[in-house]
This record gives C-alpha cells, sequence and structure tokens, in this order.
C-alpha cells in the first residue's frame, strides 16, 4: 500500500501525450487576418478607369510625331489665369443656358431694350454698328396732370360767358387737365458699367394734350368770339444730342472728359435758379480727383417754346438770347460732406427789334411794361452754391450777383446799369422719420 501511493503521484505530475494536448492559444485577431491574406486575389496591373492605384504607373501612348510645320506650340500653364477667366459676350451666356428669358414686356429682368445686353448687329444691318459694345436704352414716361382751381377771374371787357351778369368778376372755378408722353432712345458705344460711354447718340420726343375750361372768355385767347375751352396738343423734342467721350483723358479713377452738342438739359445749380431748361447748345464736362471735382463749360441757344406745353418748338427760329455757363464743383471743400459750386452765366440778349406774338394770340415781345420796346443787355451772373451737411444739419444755398447793361430800360427808355443780388438758404434737421426744415 505504502508503495501504490507514491506511485499514483508520480502518474498524476507526469504531463499527458502530445496527441491529447490542448491547442495553442493564439493572440485575439491573427486568425481573421489569416483568413483575409487567404482571400485576396491576385492583383491587376492594369488600371480601373476613373481610378488610380497609388504606387502604379501605366505606359504612356505612343509618342506623336507632329509633321506640321506650321503648328505652333501650345503655351505654358502659367500664361492661364488662374484668379480670373475672361468671357466673351457674356450677356448671351447667359441666355444660352436658359438662366434668363428675355420678355419685351418685362422691364425688370433682363432685357436688350433697356441696354442689359449689346445689340446684335446682324439683327439690325440698317444701323451702321460693328462689335458687340453697342447698347439701346428705350423708355417711355407718363405724366398725368389735373388741376381743378378756384381764383377770381374777371368778366371780359368785349363779352362774356353770362351778359345777364353785371358783375366786375365772374365764376371762379376752372379747371386744367394735361396729359404728356415722353419717349427717349438711346444708341450708346461702350462699357455701361464702370465708366461713361465712349459716343451716345440720344432722342427724347414729348407729346402733350391739355384742355383747360375757364368760366369767362378772352382768358384762353385773345378773340372775344372764341369759346371760354380750349383743347390743343403738341409734339416737341426735349433731347436731341451727339455725346462724344475723350477716352484719351480718362484714369484708373474712371474720370472723364466730354462733349456733348444739341438739344440737351442743364441745370446751372443745386437748385435750378438761374438756369433749368433743355436747349439747343454744345458742353464741354468731366471730372477729375476721383470725381470730387467736375466741371462745365457751355454755350446755349435758346429755343422758342410752344405757348400752352411749354416744349421745345424746334420748326420756329431760335431766339436771339444766347447764354454762356462755366461752373466747378468741388466737394469736401474746406467743409467735408459739404459741396461747393462756383459758376459764371453770362445772358446775350439781342432782340430789341423782336415782336412775338403766341399762339393763342397774345402779345409776348416786347413785355407789356414801361415803353413796349424790346429789350437788348448784357448780365453776367456770378455764384456761389453749397449742397451736404454740416454735422447733422442738411444745408443748401445758393448766392448770385448780376451785373451788366441794359439797353434800354422799359421804366425810363435809357441804358441802366444792372446790379441785384440773390439768396436763398434752407437748413434741414432729420429726427428718425421727421425732418425740420427752415427755408
Amino acid at each position: 500500500m505504502a508503495l501504490l501511493l507514491p506511485a499514483m503521484l508520480l502518474m498524476q505530475a507526469a504531463p499527458p501525450p502530445p496527441e491529447e494536448m490542448a491547442p495553442p492559444i493564439v493572440p485575439p485577431g491573427e486568425d481573421a487576418a489569416r483568413d483575409w491574406e487567404e482571400d485576396i486575389p491576385p492583383v491587376d496591373p492594369e488600371i480601373i478607369e476613373g481610378r488610380e492605384r497609388p504606387g502604379y504607373t501605366a505606359p504612356l501612348p505612343e509618342r506623336i510625331e507632329q509633321e506640321n510645320e506650321g503648328a505652333i506650340r501650345a503655351p505654358p500653364p502659367e500664361a492661364f489665369p488662374t484668379d480670373q477667366l475672361p468671357i466673351p459676350d457674356r450677356w448671351r451666356l447667359i441666355e444660352s443656358l436658359g438662366l434668363v428669358q428675355e420678355s419685351l414686356l418685362d422691364p425688370y429682368n433682363q432685357n436688350t431694350y433697356k441696354g442689359d445686353r449689346p445689340i446684335n448687329p446682324d439683327k439690325v444691318p440698317w444701323l451702321p454698328i460693328t462689335g458687340d459694345d453697342w447698347f439701346f436704352v428705350a423708355n417711355l414716361i407718363s405724366d398725368s396732370v389735373y388741376e381743378p382751381r378756384t381764383f377770381p377771374i374777371p368778366v371780359g371787357v368785349q363779352t362774356t360767358e353770362d351778359p345777364d351778369r353785371i358783375d366786375v368778376f365772374g365764376d371762379d372755378f376752372s379747371q386744367v387737365l394735361s396729359q404728356t408722353f415722353i419717349a427717349g432712345f438711346a444708341l450708346l458705344k461702350g462699357s455701361t458699367t464702370f465708366k461713361p460711354p465712349t459716343v451716345e447718340y440720344r432722342l427724347t420726343l414729348a407729346y402733350n394734350v391739355n384742355y383747360v375750361d375757364v368760366p369767362e372768355r378772352r382768358v384762353l385767347f385773345v378773340e372775344p368770339s372764341r369759346p371760354s375751352h380750349r383743347l390743343d396738343q403738341f409734339l416737341g423734342v426735349q433731347e436731341a444730342f451727339v455725346d462724344y467721350h475723350f477716352s484719351q483723358f480718362d484714369n484708373d479713377r474712371f474720370d472723364f472728359i466730354s462733349i456733348r452738342a444739341g438739344i440737351q438739359p442743364f441745370q446751372s445749380d443745386f437748385r435750378g435758379f438761374l438756369f433749368n431748361d433743355q436747349q439747343l447748345g454744345v458742353r464741354l464736362f468731366g471730372s477729375r480727383d476721383n470725381n470730387r471735382f467736375q466741371f462745365n463749360l457751355g454755350a446755349f441757344w435758346r429755343l422758342e417754346k410752344d405757348t400752352n406745353s411749354g416744349l421745345n418748338a424746334i420748326l420756329r427760329s431760335p431766339r436771339d438770347d444766347f447764354v454762356f455757363v462755366a461752373n466747378a464743383y468741388r466737394q469736401d471743400f474746406l467743409i467735408p460732406a459739404l459741396t461747393s459750386q462756383f459758376t459764371v452765366v453770362y445772358n446775350m440778349n439781342r432782340e430789341s427789334d423782336d415782336i412775338q406774338i403766341d399762339t393763342n394770340g397774345f402779345p409776348v415781345r416786347p413785355a407789356l411794361l414801361g415803353t413796349l420796346r424790346g429789350r437788348e443787355y448784357d448780365v453776367v451772373y456770378l455764384g456761389y452754391n453749397m449742397d451736404g451737411r454740416v454735422g447733422r444739419v442738411n444745408l443748401t444755398g445758393s448766392f448770385y450777383w448780376a451785373l451788366g447793361e441794359d439797353r434800354n430800360s422799359f421804366f425810363t427808355d435809357r441804358p441802366a446799369d444792372i446790379n441785384a443780388q440773390f439768396a436763398a438758404v434752407e437748413a434741414s434737421y432729420d429726427k428718425d422719420w421727421m425732418r425740420f426744415r427752415l427755408s
């Protein structure tokens, strides 16, 4: 018994045979890696279309020999800018992409007839234009005025609408209706965005229809036999000029110098106190110093006006009345945010032998004052005008000094010196939505 016990203990301590031993412990993940390596397909040396395998360079195609002796080598990549790309005819590119559908009756989107796109010369062969930088601008304005009014109207001397009345004044109610249609057309050459056009042709026509009804005769017509109401119409030319831009005087700040000849609008100061009209003339104008300095040099030959509409009557001979203007604007002159203007205007009138009767039969020149003789005078106006603000106060002002000679004063019928002054100032202060104004 004592011998069997040590033998049994030795058998328990001995290791089991190899086939009965447990499998070796494998770190986690190595089995999956071994299986993945066994499943790898063979590598295809060809490149999949649209993809590129790192570390693989495909064989290049056969070299092409250029046999054209006149061929020009392609420019290097640095010849093409990367920060900007010019696109010729950028207006029609938008149309080709279908982003904008042009309509003649749609003034809000891009429209060739309001200068958003250049004119196609092939579609207008009757216009002497070439290139893709010509623009056409058309506009139509309707101006309607109805004015009922009440003021004393004297009874006619020869006759009246109511013969049974013996009053000095008749009825006081009258009414005026005026309808004006203004059509403007402009043909421009240039960029139209960053600088003034190189050439501009402009024509503006105005057609006016007016009706007036008053209670007494001889108010509308000089003849007492004419009725006390009137319907009249007139077609006037308000603009007809050519504007040429001297591009050699341009600079990097887009300052310019242009000349304009024909019937054109002009206003001599900020408020138009001295001269504000559309007259026949020639004007040289432009800007310098980053548009902080502007100037005008002009000469105008005054046209006759239609009596009832006030439009230009170009079929009548112009008046013997000439206006010469020279002015200069300077922004921030002495005071920041205040624009100052210095102007010199010379008015030369030679209508001493002129007699004019308007279309209603009333005498116009000479004026029915004093000696009833025609006028002939020379007047020079020296002026200073300002517009802007001083701190929080908006300020607009004008001062004129007139010096000259009247050949035959209608008070004395003798030569008289002219020496007169004019001044006007308006100040305003803005507080939220309110503006307090003092003139």
